[in-house]
């Protein structure tokens, strides 16, 4: 990086990136006569600043807080934004979904070089329940290194049954509510064998989507 030439007693130099930078004082008296000093300026590297943004089921619906889930067989997407104070660094990025899958090619990714704020987003399939803690990792051309983790509960037809009815049993009192609560699992507090998770146990997916 070049500094540009200062006529001035002061001057302000910004590095767009880490290195040993050289500057070079003159003084001129009226008569021409000069002097010269340097100094020298080793600027480090600042690791980059990343944020998730968003995890999205494949409607598009706000995991964590517009559903509380996410299921099997079905796409999860997570998106995130990332600034570098180093304007001139390079990035790359992956995401560890926590059931063993590493991805390091993304399906967006947007650079910040020049100072803008960059993108990145990517989208995976569970295939086994279960609760998981997901990684995104950006390092820059210096390596350094930002991680932000989220956590992700997966679940099958049958957690999902599951997490709908958690959500209706705190209006249980009223009669409709009550009612969808037993279409679900099953009159008498799920003691008869007659409702949508039951149906699913008996490996009877249809009975159970039109219970549904």
């Amino acid at each position: 990086q070049s500094m540009s030439d200062v006529a001035a007693q002061d001057m302000i130099f910004i590095p767009n990136d880490n290195g040993v930078y050289t500057c070079e004082f003159t003084v001129t008296d009226n008569w021409g006569a000069s002097g010269s000093d340097e100094v020298v300026i080793t600027v480090n590297n600042v690791a980059p600043v990343l944020g998730i943004d968003h995890m999205t089921d494949e409607m598009g619906a706000e995991i964590g807080s517009e559903v509380p889930v996410t299921l099997i067989g079905l796409k999860t997407s997570l998106s995130g934004s990332f600034t570098d104070v180093g304007t001139a660094d390079t990035h790359t990025a992956s995401i560890n979904w926590g059931d063993g899958t590493i991805d390091s090619s993304m399906a967006q990714f947007i650079a910040c070089t020049g100072g803008v704020t960059g993108q990145l987003g990517d989208f995976h399939i569970y295939t086994v329940p279960g609760q998981y803690t997901i990684q995104v990792s950006l390092t820059d051309d210096d390596g350094g290194v930002d991680t932000k983790t989220a956590d992700i509960t997966v679940v099958d037809a049958a957690g999902a049954l599951a997490s709908v009815i958690d959500m209706l049993l705190p209006s249980a009192d009223h009669p409709d509510i009550q009612a969808a609560i037993d279409w679900l699992q099953g009159e008498q507090d799920s003691l008869a064998a007659n409702g949508a998770l039951d149906m699913l146990d008996q490996d009877d997916p249809f009975a159970a989507m039109q219970m549904i």
